[in-house]
């Protein structure tokens, strides 16, 4: 008898008069809300105009897949031993101007014979190299820089960077502040010249 009379309350709470109830009523609560939804899109609209700028946007930071035709600059490290390598293998380090002179041609000739290839790929170039490295710098579209390592005589692929001068460590770890301190001297109109080869052997 029990389950009888909450069946049948069940039933009436769901019947067809009270569900179309709750959809005219539903129905009724969109078409008054519809006004205010677009009157805010309208505020919106207004308050929110396009501006046309004059200048193209560019991102601060390009995703590298998008940069296969960027232009970067590269040094194309070639097989053959430039001259400081020779004059490290020579006793007392030395050659003569003949030796040397012998190198930088055999040096000169492994660059042209990949010279024509490299421009044909669209590179410029830029500069040779013989002393303290064999190598080739140019200028080429980032997509041709897989292809040159397969090049005859190409070792690897260098990326030229750009580097900045920073003291910020440098100073302190040589004691340039407490030498200050000490002296009361800290080096103004003084000039200091520091010649280096810039070779590692």
């Amino acid at each position: 008898m029990n389950s009888r009379i909450a069946l049948e309350r069940v039933r009436g709470s769901f019947g067809p008069a009270k569900i179309l109830r709750r959809v005219g009523a539903m129905l009724l609560a969109t078409i008054a809300v519809s006004p205010l939804l677009v009157s805010a899109q309208d505020a919106a609209a207004t308050r929110f105009q396009r501006v046309q700028g004059a200048r193209t946007f560019k991102p601060a930071v390009t995703p590298i897949g998008m940069r296969a035709k960027e232009t970067v600059t590269v040094v194309v490290h070639m097989s053959a031993d430039p001259v400081a390598a020779v004059r490290a293998q020579s006793a007392n380090h030395t050659i003569t101007a003949a030796q040397r002179e012998s190198i930088r041609q055999a040096v000169a000739q492994q660059h042209a014979s990949i010279e024509s290839t490299l421009v044909a790929r669209g590179a410029r170039v830029l500069n040779h190299f013989h002393s303290a490295l064999n190598g080739v710098k140019i200028s080429i579209a980032r997509d041709e820089l897989a292809g040159l390592g397969s090049l005859p005589g190409v070792v690897d692929v260098l990326a030229v960077r750009t580097y900045h001068l920073n003291n910020v460590e440098s100073v302190p770890f040589i004691g340039a502040p407490t030498a200050w301190q000490a002296t009361g001297f800290r080096g103004e109109h003084i000039k200091i010249a520091s010649i280096d080869t810039g070779i590692d052997v």
